[in-house]
């Protein structure tokens, strides 16, 4: 959705109303040169390893949790985020 209509507010609304755990990464202050994959590590409390990439940690990571994951503020970066 466009920017400003709501869509972080209603997330966080409805991850209050169902109790569990939910992880909010805010991108605003992410250039496009940084390693996002850093900034989700460190926002979800996951040290990196040297024996595996960073994407492979955050995929190990993520694949351990039920979470509801929260992706905020990735419009000025969306060449680096998009999955193709």
């Amino acid at each position: 959705g466009s920017a400003g209509v709501g869509k972080t507010r209603l997330a966080l609304e409805y991850s209050d109303r169902h109790p569990g755990a939910r992880a909010l990464i805010d991108l605003s202050r992410v250039g496009p040169n940084d390693d996002v994959d850093d900034v989700f590590l460190a926002a979800l409390g996951v040290a990196p390893r040297a024996d595996t990439t960073t994407s492979e940690r955050l995929a190990e990571a993520l694949g351990l949790r039920s979470l509801l994951l929260i992706v905020d503020n990735c419009e000025h970066i969306l060449s680096t985020v998009a999955i193709t």
